[in-house]
């Protein structure tokens, strides 16, 4: 995989991994983040359990049973 950010004050970073699993592509992710200049702990804010989910815990537990 391979992701580009291009961000509109200038510059293109880049990062490519052969890894499939989500968990390191996340944390390539969130690497280039940083390299662009935002601050790690606003990232880390970002990519925590309170983030907005695509299905409530009620839909997760529903799919469950």
């Amino acid at each position: 995989m391979k992701i580009t950010i291009e961000p509109y004050s200038g510059g293109t970073y880049t990062a490519q991994t052969d890894a499939e699993h989500i968990n390191d592509v996340m944390n390539m992710f969130r690497g280039l983040l940083v390299q662009t200049g935002y601050h790690p702990q606003t990232v880390d804010e970002l990519f925590s359990e309170d983030m907005e989910r695509w299905f409530s815990e009620k839909e997760n537990s529903d799919e469950n049973e």
